[in-house]
This record gives C-alpha cells, structure tokens and sequence, in this order.
C-alpha cells in the first residue's frame, strides 16, 4: 500500500465529514482523544490509504496467460490476427495464382470451386490472414475439389472453418504450416492440381494407393522442403517430370504400379540424398548407372527396361 497525492486529495471530503470512520477501519477508541492533536491527519492518512489499497498497481492482479491453443501462425508475410476476412482474398492471392480464372459466377474449375469456397470462408480457427495462410487453404481447397473430394473414404473436417491442421491427413508444424500431406487409401479419384508446388514447407507427399488419374505436375519441382514423395499404386500418366531433380532433399521417390512412360530424368542424379526410387510397374525405360554409382541407394524398377541396372531390385 503506499499513499499517493492523488489518494490523499481524493480522500478530503471523506476526512472532513466522517471523522468518527476512523473507528469503523480499526483505530481503537482510546486513540480517538488523538484525533483532537493530530487534527484531520490520522482520519485523511487511513482513508487516503484505504484508495490506495484499491488503486495501487502493484497488487493489481496479473492479466490470465493466454490459451495455447489460440497461438496465431507469425511468419515475415503475416500479420497477428486470427479472424479472417477473405472479402480480398483475390488480392491476398494475386502473387501466387492468376485470378482472372476466378471470374465466373459459377463455378466449374476446381481453382474456381476453391475460390469462391475460400471467399465465403470468414472467421477461421487459429490461422490468421496472412497471404502463406491464405494461400495454403485455398491449395488444400483445390486438391479436394480435383480429386473429388466428396467421394474421400474420409474427409475428416476438409472445408469447414477449423484450421487445417485438423484436416484430415494435413500435419502441420508449430506455426501452423503443413509439413505433410498424407491422404492413403482415401478414395482420391481424379488429377493432382498444380497448384500443389505452392505448400513449398511440405516434407511428405503420399496419396498411396487412390484412384488418381492424369499426369504428374511439373510444379512438383517447387517443393524444395520435400524428402518423401509417394504416389504409388494409382493410374498415372506421363512421364516423371524433371524438375524434381531440383529437390535436394529428396530422399525417397516412390511411383510404382502406375502407368507412366519415358525415360527416368537424367536429373535425379542431382539427388545426393536419394535413397530409394521405386518405379516397378509402369513403362518406364532410360539408364540408372549414375544413380547406381552414387553408392547407398535402393532401385526397384522393371529391370528388363532399364538399362544401367547393376544396383536394381528386380
């Protein structure tokens, strides 16, 4: 407790009118015959005390920590706040994909279906609007329209307003990034949007084991965080793209028993920390002997098509 000028003046009145109050705080009787020396100063100090004790920031109690589970996502593109508003989610997303495809009232494209879905989403748990945020719902939005998510043998909260780290086989990191993506035995039937190259912290991508059709996108390339990439026992096509021999910390790539062709990229001997490639069951040919010669490595592939196999699996 300590007596300010503030809670002395503010006590004045009280001193003046009630002078037998001092009493009633606790000065026993026989000290009132003091009152008469010290005059209004004992009655003025016990009441100005009195604010104190109410006004004094030091007993002030501490503001309650704030829930854990309300952390907001902090990177150098966001921003600290946790209700989204997505009235310009165009603008927020204008760096990262071509918004003239978002033109139409109705819908067709699952871009389009992501889009409009995205901008009818307001007040979202934990995530905040910052544009990696935004962009990494709108990505997951446009997966789930391209591969028909309807049909997924579990959806487990796609396209409800909770974060989506609580989205089925979304795994996110501390700051509330997805690190993997792994939707197995799901029931995916349908094509992997490009736009999938934009969650560039993705570590692990593996939709084992679907229904997926169409070829494989090039933008995989972008995934420069990626080191496990399995998409194994579906109905692709093409051909392995190149640019993910710009993925240095790839360490397993798994495709088999699809229906891709071509010739293995001359490029995945860019990938010093491949330790397995698994391309069994497709129409692929070409030459391993580099990826052979980089020594600890598992190559599991249709040995009478691929030439350079000394280290193959057959």
């Amino acid at each position: 407790m300590c007596l300010t000028v503030t809670s002395i003046l503010a006590c004045l009145p009280c001193a003046i009118v009630c002078l037998p109050c001092t009493v009633c705080i606790g000065i026993p009787v026989g000290l009132v015959e003091g009152l008469l020396t010290f005059g209004l100063l004992i009655p003025l100090l016990c009441c100005a005390g009195l604010v104190g004790l109410f006004t004094s920031g030091d007993d002030t109690p501490d503001a309650p920590d704030a829930d854990p589970a309300a952390s907001t996502f902090n990177s150098t593109n966001g921003d600290s706040s946790t209700g989204c508003d997505f009235n310009d989610v165009e603008q927020l997303l204008s760096n990262f994909v071509n918004s003239s495809t978002f033109a139409t009232s109705e819908p067709v494209s699952p871009q389009e279906k992501a889009m409009l879905w995205l901008k009818n989403q307001n007040n979202t748990e934990v995530e905040q609007c910052s544009p990696y945020s935004t962009l990494q719902r709108y990505v997951l939005a446009a997966l789930y329209y391209s591969t028909n998510g309807a049909d997924w043998a579990q959806q487990g909260n796609y396209l409800s307003n909770k974060n989506v780290c609580s989205w089925k086989g979304v795994f996110c990191d501390d700051n509330i990034i997805a690190t993997k993506l792994i939707l197995e035995t799901n029931n995916l039937h349908g094509t992997i949007p490009d736009e999938i190259g934009e969650l560039k912290l993705l570590e692990k991508l593996k939709f084992t084991s679907n229904s997926l059709v169409g070829t494989l996108p090039s933008t995989l390339g972008n995934l420069m965080s990626l080191e496990e990439l399995n998409l194994g026992d579906n109905a692709l096509t093409g051909s392995i793209p190149k640019e993910l021999g710009n993925v240095s910390p790839l360490s397993v790539i798994s495709l088999y028993e699809n229906n891709l062709s071509g010739s293995v990229p001359s490029e995945l001997s860019n990938l010093q920390g491949l330790k397995g490639l698994f391309l069994f069951d497709n129409d692929i040919t070409g030459n391993v002997a580099a990826l052979c010669a980089s020594g600890n490595i598992t190559i599991k592939v249709d040995c009478a098509e691929i030439d350079g196999c000394n280290c193959c699996l057959c």
